[in-house]
């Protein structure tokens, strides 16, 4: 069982080049839920913004020119879906996350740790990436997807009827307890998933280590996003709640004032947009992710990646 920042799969020492001890299990990512249920963090068009780490040049990388209807941060790589929907990848490929992005266009966009997938127009799904324990190639081939969203190496989508099918990664049973069921949202963690069902009470599975199952909170919500052991949801008066480990402010430092529309949590930070528009994000401060949150303009979608961030400026 994974408990300290320390402790990580053996494969991963393979990709120690990005990272230092503290620093590595932060690039497992978690994917955010927004407002429309797992299209990544969709918006109206606009440009995108990131900042953050940028070993993998994930920030660096960051396309300067389009429009974008939507976000996805993963490890140490993004994606984004421009307002033609086509793809666009760019940071970290060990894994072929960004040659291997795939052509067409597409609905919905999530990323894990060195995994990404989408919804096509036509509702299939691709996915492309890391194959570990079956993340890429034990994606379903049949059946249409409203949404989708990632976790370390495991994913999970929403079908047409409403149902979940998950794949990938099983060491926490984050994908053998899926929910049956309907759902209306949901969000992938490290190792735990969470989704908010049709009244709109939350429901978590997976590992519980910190309370990211048994400290799920009672009451009615719009949105979840889920990082590597906390998550955070909006609830429907637009006031944020989060729970987990709280080691650097995950949860502890959630803001208590305001309202907001949008919300996504990283490996042990989140970032969450206003209603008026504006950023604000706190936790661990790795990297500047947190200190450097653009502070001027407005924005209509933000994605949190291992100590990364991405967001649409509204135009």
């Amino acid at each position: 069982m994974i408990h300290t920042r320390s402790c990580r799969p053996a494969y991963a020492r393979a990709h120690a080049r990005h990272v230092t001890a503290r620093t590595f299990a932060r690039s497992l990512l978690m994917v955010l839920v927004l407002s429309l249920p797992g299209l990544g963090a969709r918006a109206q068009g606009g440009t995108l913004v990131s900042w953050g780490q940028d070993t993998s040049n994930q920030v660096r990388d960051t396309p300067k020119s389009g429009t974008y209807s939507a976000v996805a941060a993963g490890g140490f790589h993004s994606i984004a879906i421009r307002s033609d929907g086509a793809l666009v990848s760019w940071g970290d490929d060990t894994w072929g996350q960004v040659t291997r992005t795939p052509t067409g266009t597409y609905i919905a966009v999530a990323a894990g740790y060195g995994h990404s997938i989408a919804i096509r127009s036509n509702g299939s799904l691709a996915a492309w990436g890391y194959d570990y324990y079956g993340a890429v190639s034990s994606t379903p081939t049949i059946g249409t997807y409203v949404a989708v969203a990632a976790g370390n190496y495991w994913s999970m989508a929403i079908r047409t009827d409403g149902t979940l099918v998950s794949w990938g990664y099983d060491g926490y049973h984050e994908v053998s307890n899926t929910p049956t069921g309907i759902v209306a949202r949901i969000a992938a963690g490290g190792y735990h998933g969470a989704a908010i069902q049709t009244g709109g009470t939350l429901i978590s599975w997976g590992n519980d280590s910190y309370g990211e199952v048994s400290k799920t909170p009672a009451g009615i919500y719009s949105i979840v996003a889920a990082g590597t052991w906390h998550s955070i949801a909006i609830s429907t008066y637009g006031t944020l709640h989060s729970w987990g480990r709280d080691d650097a402010g995950e949860v502890s430092g959630t803001p208590t004032t305001g309202t907001f529309s949008a919300v996504a949590a990283g490996f042990d930070y989140s970032v969450a947009l206003r209603t008026d528009g504006s950023l604000v994000s706190w936790g661990y401060d790795a990297y500047h992710v947190v200190s450097k949150t653009p502070t001027k303009g407005t924005y209509s979608a933000v994605a949190a990646g291992g100590s990364h961030s991405v967001a649409i400026r509204a135009q």
